[in-house]
């Protein structure tokens, strides 16, 4: 009768392969049964999208969208505060997205003149509604 195996693919490159190394030497050791190490790489960009970046290490605008679309990140405000406060962010995104910010990015928002004319406009606009409420 030939010898069980375990194989087990890994991705060495996988910090969370990384810690499940140890469980699996001692589920070898518990068992007896050798581990047939199979490793493989993960191509993530393939599968979440690459950010294209050009010599600058500026982020195209498709990639800015792409960010803006994918709910999972988005629901991260520090997501959102970095489209709403990235210069090449287009407008229809950081409008949409102002909303979502604090009262300290809504006042930074509102003098910074490297956001667009509309953003600034409209963080002064919230600022100055918020001001009113509070007489």
């Amino acid at each position: 009768m030939a010898q069980r195996t375990i194989k087990l693919y890994s991705d060495y490159k996988s910090p969370y392969a990384y810690l499940a190394k140890d469980l699996a030497y001692a589920l070898e050791h518990e068992t007896g049964v050798p581990i047939d190490w199979l490793p493989y790489t993960l191509d993530i960009p393939a599968y979440l999208g690459n950010a294209k970046v050009d010599a600058q290490g500026n982020v195209s605008e498709e990639t800015l969208r792409t960010i803006a679309m994918n709910r999972t990140w988005m629901r991260k405000v520090t997501v959102a505060q970095a489209l709403v406060k990235n210069p090449k962010t287009p407008p229809a995104i950081s409008l949409h997205l102002l909303p979502r910010m604090n009262q300290r990015d809504i006042k930074h928002l509102s003098t910074d003149r490297n956001v667009p004319e509309a953003l600034r406009l409209n963080a002064k606009k919230m600022m100055q509604k918020q001001a009113d409420r509070q007489k």
